[in-house]
């Protein structure tokens, strides 16, 4: 068998054993293949497609990561998942450990929960590491301003 061959088949195999774990299998099912499924199905119709009916799926992989240790991972997906308040709070872990990014969903996180006076400080401390993020915050709020159109994201842009 060529080495081709022989990648191609493992490949396949791997993938097969995959998609039956994420399903659950008679010997029960694999919490990261769950997980990693919840995050796909997330990622595609809550952040791409705007269907807010898949948010269950968007807090499953939150509360996953977030007992994992990845703090700010989880406050983005708590985000997407329509619970602000849990964001907050795994956006201020990440923040006390050094991981400055998260300090984009801590923002949003208040700007939606309406606290404009702790927005304001998290602004004045953050705002050169929230700037720096570019492209990847606008296409992030124009992400919020769909998820939350009730909440004054409407009159706020990159340059804020």
């Amino acid at each position: 068998m060529s080495r081709t061959a022989f990648c191609s088949l493992s490949l396949l195999l791997l993938l097969s054993t995959q998609s039956v774990s994420a399903t659950g299998s008679a010997s029960g099912a694999c919490p990261t293949c769950s997980a990693v499924k919840s995050s796909m199905i997330c990622d595609y119709h809550v952040g791409k497609l705007h269907n807010r009916s898949y948010q269950p799926s968007c807090l499953d992989y939150a509360r996953y990561v977030d007992i994992d240790g990845a703090h700010a991972k989880a406050a983005w997906y708590y985000l997407l998942g329509n619970r602000p308040d849990m964001a907050l709070r795994a956006a201020r872990k990440a923040l006390g450990e050094g991981q400055s990014y998260a300090a984009e969903y801590a923002w949003f996180a208040l700007v939606i929960e309406g606290k404009a006076e702790e927005t304001a400080k998290l602004m004045k401390h953050h705002l050169p590491t929230i700037r720096a993020i570019g492209k990847g915050f606008t296409r992030d709020l124009d992400l919020m301003k769909t998820l939350y159109p009730k909440v004054g994201f409407r009159n706020i842009s990159h340059e804020t």
